[in-house]
């Protein structure tokens, strides 16, 4: 099953989210300037942490910006 949900972005394992400054500071740019990106698709670990299936470059944009939450589609099918 997905869902959309609102996540807060301390909850999402932070340990893939190393990458692409450029990109994500491209991409903090355009969210300031009020660009719609998609919601960041998650999932579960076995341990029930949110973890990062697709948008590791929108959160760290995110976090760049000292936002505290993202929508977020949940994949609670994945292990």
């Amino acid at each position: 099953m997905r869902t959309l949900e609102t996540v807060a972005l301390q909850d999402i394992d932070d340990a893939p989210l190393s990458g692409d400054d450029a990109l994500s500071a491209h991409y903090a740019e355009r969210m300031l300037a009020g660009d719609v990106f998609p919601p960041v698709n998650l999932g579960r670990n076995q341990h029930g942490v949110l973890c990062v299936c697709d948008g590791r470059h929108r959160i760290r944009a995110m976090l760049l910006l000292g936002w505290q939450t993202c929508d977020a589609i949940i994949d609670s099918t994945r292990d």
